[in-house]
């Protein structure tokens, strides 16, 4: 049996995301596993939400960083300041270019508002692709019991 790899993400920003701001915004990303979600909504509540109503503190948000770093494939997040149209490095240093409120965005969307990368196959030397189309329709029961019957011919 074969070793067994699910697509990466594509995250993509709309007209409703940020009021319109973000739209274009594309991301790969390789999906999360249950552990870092749980981690990645314990790190959202204690950034987005402070106690004290301070700024979140380093160790959150170098956390949050991090295990987005570590996960994204590629995107197309440009220099913020606008003086290159270079895309920014898909490393700690480039997230850091990105606004909190982007960042939160990015994290919602990675943790559950994603659908598999469109991508997947193109590269493939047959082709194929995955997630394959399944059928629209299912045969009835009736149908599959009398495939099971003995024919009386």
């Amino acid at each position: 049996m074969g070793a067994f790899r699910r697509a990466p993400l594509h995250v993509t920003f709309g007209p409703d995301d940020a009021d319109g701001t973000l739209e274009g915004f594309e991301a790969r990303m390789r999906r999360p596993t249950v552990a870092m979600a749980r981690r990645a909504a314990k790190l959202q509540a204690l950034i987005g939400d402070r106690p004290d109503g301070g700024e979140p503190g380093d160790e959150e948000l170098d956390e949050m960083i991090g295990m987005l770093s570590r996960h994204l494939i590629s995107w197309n997040w440009a220099d913020p300041a606008g003086e290159t149209d270079e895309i920014a490095p898909t490393t700690p240093e480039g997230l850091e270019s990105l606004d909190l409120d982007v960042l939160m965005l990015l994290t919602d969307k990675w943790m559950g508002d994603a659908a598999p990368d469109p991508d997947l196959g193109k590269d493939s030397a047959t082709g194929a692709r995955f997630p394959v189309e399944l059928p629209t329709t299912v045969p009835s029961l009736e149908n599959l019991a009398s495939l099971s019957r003995p024919s009386s011919t």
